[in-house]
């Protein structure tokens, strides 16, 4: 009896682990061009080979129990070697951006940085010099002059913020519990800060948050807009203003 029920459990486990590799591992022929568009993207970092595969239906009335409206594959290889791979079976723009995009410029050699989009569940994907990809709440992201500190503000409809200390490699603050939303990321006085984002307006003054690098905190405050005009903002990545962005596609 014994005997049996290990056989039993051995095809099932075979089974099982057989429907997962198939649902992890991208398969041209699983994604028909009548039915599927694909964009596959191929990008050399370190010695590296990260390839970004992402998948969405053609036409979304053909949904069923086996589609996915944008599938994707992120994976991160050393010759045939896989180092580390990301897999995200559904992602839905819901409203907003969906799919992961790498800006063709990056700002460092020792890191490639993605942004994901969709599921209410924005990350911020940092792979570094050991090809691991970290994720983190995020999305598009902020970099300081120096290239040094990331902020990336959470796409969600709660509010959060990620900041990473690329010098350091080492995630300095991460939360989604902040209880006002962020818009632009600046620098003056030796400090970062964020306008609060706020349909209502103070006369000649602007609710900010600002990064205490001391602590790893945030600080809310007051200022004169004559504050943010002497600040300078830092460059941005990976936002869409006016082009609809769907799956890791974008149409200007």
């Amino acid at each position: 009896m014994t005997k049996i029920l290990t056989i039993i459990f051995s095809v099932l486990t075979l089974t099982t682990f057989g429907q997962v590799d198939n649902g992890k591992t991208f398969r041209k022929t699983d994604y028909l061009t009548t039915k599927y568009s694909i964009k596959a993207d191929t990008f050399d970092f370190a010695g590296f080979k990260i390839e970004l595969i992402q998948t969405k239906l053609r036409d979304y009335k053909t949904y069923d129990s086996t589609a996915a409206y944008c599938r994707i594959w992120l994976t991160v290889k050393m010759g045939n070697t896989t180092v580390d791979k990301l897999f995200i079976n559904n992602c839905e723009a819901l409203g907003g951006c969906s799919g992961i995009y790498a800006s063709e410029e990056q700002p460092r050699k020792d890191f490639f940085i993605l942004s994901k989009f969709g599921d209410y569940d924005g990350r911020i994907l940092i792979i570094d010099s050991s090809g691991k990809i970290k994720s983190f709440i995020g999305g598009h992201y902020y970099l300081s002059s120096d290239n040094r500190y990331l902020f990336s503000p959470y796409s969600s409809d709660l509010s959060g913020l990620t900041v990473y200390d690329l010098s350091k490699n080492k995630i300095l603050f991460t939360s989604d519990t902040i209880r006002t939303y962020l818009a632009d990321f600046y620098y003056y006085d030796n400090k970062y800060f964020s306008i609060v984002s706020d349909d209502v307006k103070k006369v000649n003054q602007t609710d900010i948050v600002t990064y205490d690098s001391n602590t790893n905190k945030l600080i809310f405050s007051t200022v004169v807009d004559n504050y943010i005009s002497k600040a300078k903002r830092l460059k941005i990545y990976n936002v869409f203003t006016y082009a609809p962005c769907d799956c890791g596609q974008t149409k200007k």
